[in-house]
């Protein structure tokens, strides 16, 4: 497994002409919520947390757009559960990031949205047990929702709030009909 993790995050070495800032290092600390993503977190109803932890780091690089309000990036994730849960965690995902907000002069503000695949050393037990769920699986989908706050002076760091979500989109993968959620903060360093 190190093998192929390691291989996969050789994609992100640079090569040719690359620009300051496009490739950014993540690390964030997440906790496990029961709570359905549509109908309650992104609602803010009443969430409840439950002993299960993460922590994850990812490389992320900027794949190039023609516009100055958005681009695409390509991240991978190397994530360790702990507490109600042992196992590891890799994703990859593509995202699409906005950014240049009209409050970026009191907080440089950036949105994301990404999607992807996630593998998990064993079926997470809390995707198992979650009143939510109807099946698991080591592979389904992965789906973040991100948003970063920056002073407006500073280019090179970023506070993280993420959405950090695994499902099997209604059972279209691996029949898993359920997911797991948890709500994270970190920083980002861009480089």
């Amino acid at each position: 497994m190190v093998k192929t993790i390691i291989i996969l995050l050789c994609g992100f070495l640079p090569y040719g002409q690359t620009l300051a800032g496009d490739y950014a290092f993540t690390f964030y600390r997440g906790k496990y919520t029961d709570n359905g993503l549509v109908d309650e977190i992104l609602r803010f109803k009443d969430i409840k947390f439950e002993n299960s932890y993460l922590v994850a780091v990812a490389l992320s690089k900027k794949i190039d757009w023609p516009t100055n309000n958005r681009h695409w990036e390509f991240e991978g994730q190397l994530v360790k559960h702990f507490s109600a849960q042992q196992h590891w965690e890799v994703n990859v995902l593509f995202s699409h990031r906005w950014k240049n907000f009209s409050w970026d002069n009191i907080v440089k503000t950036t949105f994301a949205i990404g999607d992807g695949f996630s593998y998990a050393t064993q079926v997470p037990p809390i995707e198992i047990s979650s009143h939510t769920n109807s099946g698991a699986a080591k592979v389904p989908n992965y789906f973040l929702l991100e948003i970063t706050f920056q002073l407006p002076t500073q280019n090179d760091w970023a506070l993280v709030a993420r959405i950090h979500h695994r499902s099997g989109l209604d059972r279209l993968i691996n029949n898993v009909g359920g997911g797991s959620n948890h709500i994270s903060l970190g920083i980002k360093w861009y480089f």
